[in-house]
């Protein structure tokens, strides 16, 4: 068996470089956003149980940085929903179950981060209705999206090893 089909060893290959790259993200500002939303990508190639695994590692080393508020950010707005879609089998479960953690994920923002919210976005209820539909949406359209980015790597990885696509 080649090094690189060992799960725990893709595991902590994603961990340490998405890690360095959230860092070098942070501290040199370069696409500080962008970082933290593909990160999810590396549980689409791993299993079940090491993409529970990488996220859980991934979130305990940005907490321990001084990331805090940050870890726990992107295992609820980004990690998890990609976790449920990748164990559930059927959809309509996974957009149930999506529409309970976006009411949480709504609720822990608008309760205990309201600093971070500009105040005319707190005054109008119109706003807050459109964002939480907004975010809803994207909870069910980011699965989909970064399974085609995964298919995108593997067809550029693949032409440019000589291997065919899948």
């Amino acid at each position: 068996m080649k090094i690189y089909q060992i799960n725990i060893v893709k595991t902590s290959i994603f961990v340490v470089v998405f890690y360095l790259l959230y860092l070098s993200s942070q501290y040199i500002r370069l696409a500080p956003t962008i970082i933290p939303i593909l990160t999810p990508i590396s549980i689409l190639y791993l299993d079940k149980k090491y993409g529970f695994i990488f996220s859980v590692s991934y979130m305990f080393l940005l907490f321990i940085s001084g990331f805090q508020i940050q870890s726990l950010s992107i295992f609820f707005l980004f990690l998890l929903p990609l976790i449920l879609f990748k164990n559930l089998k059927k959809f309509l479960v996974y957009a149930i179950i999506a529409l309970i953690l976006s009411i949480l994920n709504y609720y822990i923002i608008f309760e205990f981060f309201t600093e971070l919210i500009p105040q005319f976005i707190l005054n109008n209820a119109l706003l807050k209705i459109f964002g939480y539909i907004a975010y809803y949406v994207f909870l069910l359209a980011y699965p989909f999206l970064l399974n085609r980015l995964k298919m995108e790597i593997d067809n550029i990885i693949n032409k440019y090893m000589g291997q065919k696509g899948d």
